[in-house]
């Protein structure tokens, strides 16, 4: 679908993680403490304007708009909505104080428009995965590369070109000659409708049973435990392990035919 992706990346997390460090044991939950206080502000603006979050990535997340039409005043509502978005969250969020004696948190957010899609892979041993591919999310992801500062607003040239005479903006060229722009202020604002907690309220009860095995295959094995008893907070825990990172050379690209669907979902299932 064509739709639009905003991609919002904490500052300061590092420089709180080392002052939870030094903590030692109580570090850890110092720490989720103060980074689900900072997207909690977030995900309030986020449901206000009807964004759904796809993912979070470490202190970063995706977020994506559903397209109700496909007419050419849908593109520009969808577009709106998630830069006024940004700009409630920049207002709110903007340098805000976390812990004492620690620097503040902000947050650089980038946001894109045009195709995008959702990969639902897995299914072995009860664990799966989703991933958010299109050009939408590759814009997102270099407009939030072009903030050089927490409290800034991204856009790609695609998703500006639609909303141009509603916001100001300072242009941006990179290195790579594209264009960005930088949002400073809104010349004219919209209502706004949460179609996500509308569809939220669309979810009976009964359907709950059927998709909870989907649901729970998506979260981690070492969370489960304490999201059954109602304590996900002790998952915060201090604990000694071993991690291990590896590339899979996936091309999320390749989505788009049949065949590469297929070689995605068979690389995931053999790891």
């Amino acid at each position: 679908m064509e739709t639009v992706v905003l991609f919002a990346d904490i500052s300061g997390f590092t420089m709180i993680s080392e002052a939870c460090a030094a903590m030692g044991v109580r570090g850890n939950e110092e720490l989720a403490f103060c980074i689900n206080r900072y997207m909690e502000g977030m995900v309030k603006a986020l449901g206000k304007y009807g964004g759904d979050i796809i993912k979070f990535v470490g202190d970063a997340m995706i977020v994506m708009w559903p397209r109700i039409g496909d007419q050419t005043d849908d593109k520009i509502t969808v577009v709106r909505k998630a830069i006024q978005c940004a700009l409630d969250i920049q207002n709110d969020m903007n340098n805000k104080k976390i812990m004492s004696n620690v620097t503040n948190l902000s947050v650089k957010i980038g946001i894109g428009f045009g195709d995008c899609a959702l990969l639902y892979v897995g299914g072995v041993f009860n664990r799966a995965e989703f991933f958010t591919v299109g050009d939408a999310l590759t814009q997102a992801l270099n407009s939030e590369e072009n903030a050089t500062a927490g409290g800034q607003i991204i856009v790609s040239a695609p998703a500006w070109s639609h909303v141009s005479q509603f916001f100001e903006s300072d242009e941006l060229t990179n290195e790579h000659g594209k264009r960005f722009y930088k949002i400073s202020g809104m010349i004219s604002g919209i209502r706004t409708r949460a179609d996500a907690v509308l569809l939220r309220n669309l979810i009976q009860p009964d359907n709950f049973p059927k998709i909870i095995g989907k649901l729970k295959a998506c979260v981690p094995a070492a969370i489960m435990p304490y999201l059954e008893i109602g304590y996900e907070q002790f998952g915060s825990e201090t604990r000694r392990l071993t991690v291990m990172f590896a590339s899979l050379g996936i091309d999320l690209s390749s989505a788009r035919t049949k065949a590469g669907m297929e070689k995605i979902q068979k690389i995931v299932t053999t790891v």
